[in-house]
């Protein structure tokens, strides 16, 4: 039997083990969490109602444009006609200055619709013929580097193509700048095309998009967002769901593989992969290419290992998904402001009355008297009030070591930057405390609750009723 060639020396693959590798690359696996968010983002596209973007972010590598390639796939697959593409798909590429390049990304989207030209009809007033000569028939280049024309090709375009929405993959390279107001000015740009066009754009980025889902009122009520998580390890269901796509994924390597032995290891694996599907997949592509470099006929544990990630990465991208986790988290500071904000004490529910809640009364038989309530007794001397009681241990929780109000904060971080004044009150305790201030927010560190009031004193930054304003000593 004449004898397969074996690998290059400089590295490269035969034609039949690269072929295989293309093959594993080009697999994607389903799982639950994608399969969720992708019926979320479907819903949204066939009615966006009102939306005018849609923002999907997640840890890194969880699996975004896995599962955006599959509805892009599948639309312009089953919809798309003769000159039609329901979905376009862009990659938002860093800005190569200070700000995001609008013209770029207008010339573009209009190549992957298959644009080479467009129409440019121009008047010229007699009168104005010799500025417009000296300054060569160019405009002024705005701060986006905004261009009306091909914006206007654009939308037409997309009108023409019947197109339904535009995925823009790593969209928080959109948001870059220095200021505060660059991400507004982003959000309501998207939102003026999807007025003009009717058409929904879908933003993919990582947990950064989360600080610019509720800049104010407008865009908070324009944008809907969905989260894509990761796989947990403190829950048991995400456990047996993370082992069985990893078992998913070993069964399709082209190589021999020992199944039971690497999900002996699968903690090994999580914690290699931090429950992200993306991850996984790529650092298994890594072990089999260095497999079918060296000759093996096996994937084999030592393999994983040496193409593993190391405990310093691994470490950084635990601690980046731990923190867009927790801007998530809704605390009960930010309730209780809500409730003050609307002038109510409890929040009511679809499910039943907050306020008193009560057992569900079981059904009487049909034709049955009910007998009339019990009148209420009178409590005895002593004897507590009905009210109340928290829910799982009847222990009083320990005051917290922490405030609630410290993190970010809904401040114009221009504004501050131009005030010189980094002082800020906290809304929960007011305690005042010098907030950090990033390119895009400002921070107020973490600090004990306040325990005693007393009266300000000095220049600083506080929440009113509507909006954060400077107090002047």
């Amino acid at each position: 039997m004449e004898e397969q060639p074996r690998a290059e020396t400089d590295g490269s693959f035969d034609k039949d083990a690269q072929a295989r590798l293309d093959q594993f690359k080009a697999f994607a696996a389903r799982h639950p969490r994608l399969d969720q968010v992708e019926h979320e983002v479907l819903h949204a596209i066939w009615e966006p109602a009102g939306f005018a973007y849609l923002l999907v972010y997640g840890p890194s590598g969880v699996g975004k444009s896995t599962m955006i390639h599959h509805i892009v796939q599948r639309l312009n697959t089953s919809e798309g006609g003769v000159g039609q593409r329901p979905l376009l798909m862009l990659e938002v590429r860093p800005p190569d200055g200070e700000l995001f390049h609008r013209t770029d990304y207008y010339r573009t989207a209009l190549r992957r619709l298959g644009q080479t030209s467009f129409e440019r009809r121009m008047m010229v007033d007699l009168s104005t013929e010799h500025a417009w000569e000296k300054t060569g028939g160019r405009r002024a280049t705005s701060r986006y580097h905004d261009d009306p024309e091909l914006r206007y090709a654009l939308e037409e375009t997309l009108r023409t193509q019947h197109v339904r929405a535009v995925v823009l993959d790593e969209a928080q390279h959109l948001m870059q700048g220095s200021q505060a107001a660059t991400a507004l000015d982003q959000l309501d740009w998207i939102k003026s095309m999807t007025n003009v066009t009717g058409v929904l754009h879908i933003l993919l980025g990582t947990y950064s998009l989360v600080h610019f889902c509720n800049l104010n009122g407008q865009t908070a009520r324009r944008g809907l967002e969905i989260h894509f998580p990761r796989y947990q390890f403190r829950a048991e269901s995400d456990c047996q769901a993370f082992r069985n796509v990893l078992l998913t994924l070993l069964a399709q390597v082209p190589l021999a593989v020992e199944r039971a032995t690497v999900l002996q290891h699968w903690q090994y694996v999580y914690a290699r992969s931090l429950g992200c599907v993306g991850v996984l997949k790529e650092w298994l592509v890594r072990a089999t290419a260095l497999a079918l470099r060296e000759g093996s006929d096996a994937l084999t544990l030592a393999h994983l290992e040496r193409r593993a990630l190391s405990d310093a990465k691994c470490a950084r991208m635990a601690a980046d998904i731990q923190e867009g986790e927790q801007a998530l988290h809704y605390s009960e500071a930010h309730r209780q402001r809500l409730l003050a904000l609307l002038g109510m004490s409890e929040i009511p529910s679809l499910s039943g009355d907050m306020a008193t809640p009560m057992p569900p009364a079981e059904m009487a038989p049909a034709g049955s008297r009910v007998a009339p309530p019990h009148p209420p007794a009178r409590p005895r001397v002593g004897q507590r009030r009905p009210q109340r009681d928290p829910v799982g241990t009847m222990d009083q929780p320990a005051p917290p070591t922490k405030c609630l109000g410290s993190g970010a904060l809904d401040v114009d971080a221009r504004r501050l930057a131009q005030s010189a004044i980094a002082q800020v009150e906290c809304p929960v305790c007011g305690a005042v405390r010098t907030a950090k201030l990033t390119a895009q927010r400002v921070v107020l560190p973490a600090h004990a609750p306040l325990k005693t009031h007393t009266t300000r004193k000095g220049a600083r930054w506080s929440k009113g009723e509507t909006e954060w304003t400077l107090s002047q000593p």
